[in-house]
């Protein structure tokens, strides 16, 4: 939801509604980490809304530490819109990076209009971990997930029909043993979970 730009739409106990960019809907920790959000007392969410798609192919992984029930040491969603081995547009949104979904617009910025090759998506991990102080590991996750994601959006769209239309691919994978990104589901090898694709950018599982 972050990468698609998602808008939260709440009520308060007076009948009051509001929309907030998902981008301001978390906090961050500063002096109260105990508050998460920007909601109020007595505020609830009602809706959440999608705008239409961004060009480009959908690509999201999540990285845990066995194949169920673990939340997400490190998950990437990308969204990519590249034609003949170029990227025009880009975004990457994060979770397990920081204290909610994050995105780094210096990271997005560096992949449009640059070459869909390994050295494009490195600078692009430089800028999201530039300054960033990890734990156990989840600096190397985090790079992993970037070059990875970032690449299978840029080859999928390759290969799309040049309609536009969204191809949204999910899978899940477990962090090896040298801590860094696992194989990808469905692959027979390592992760758990499975692999599916979809034009009209509906959920897969």
């Amino acid at each position: 939801m972050r990468a698609l730009d998602a808008r939260v739409e709440t009520i308060n106990r007076q009948g009051e509604t509001k929309v907030i960019p998902i981008a301001e809907f978390y906090r961050l920790p500063g002096n109260t980490p105990e508050i998460e959000t920007s909601l109020k007392p007595g505020e609830i969410i009602t809706a959440v809304t999608l705008p239409p798609p961004p060009p480009g192919m959908q690509v999201y992984r999540k990285v845990r530490d066995r194949a169920s029930y673990a939340f997400a040491l490190v998950s990437v969603a990308a969204i990519v819109d590249s034609t003949r081995g170029q990227i025009r547009a880009a975004r990457l949104a994060f979770g397990g990076l920081a204290h909610g979904p994050w995105r780094v617009a210096q990271a997005e910025q560096r992949l449009v209009n640059a070459a869909a090759n390994t050295t494009t998506f490195s600078a692009a991990a430089d800028a999201v971990l530039e300054g960033a102080r990890g734990f156990g590991g989840s600096d190397d996750l985090g790079r992993g997930g970037i070059e990875r994601n970032a690449g299978a959006g840029a080859k999928a769209a390759e290969v799309d029909h040049g309609d536009g239309a969204a191809v949204a691919v999910g899978d899940e994978a477990e962090a090896d043993d040298a801590g860094g990104l696992g194989l990808a589901a469905g692959s027979g090898e390592r992760g758990g979970g499975e692999e599916g694709a979809s034009r009209d950018g509906g959920e897969r599982h």
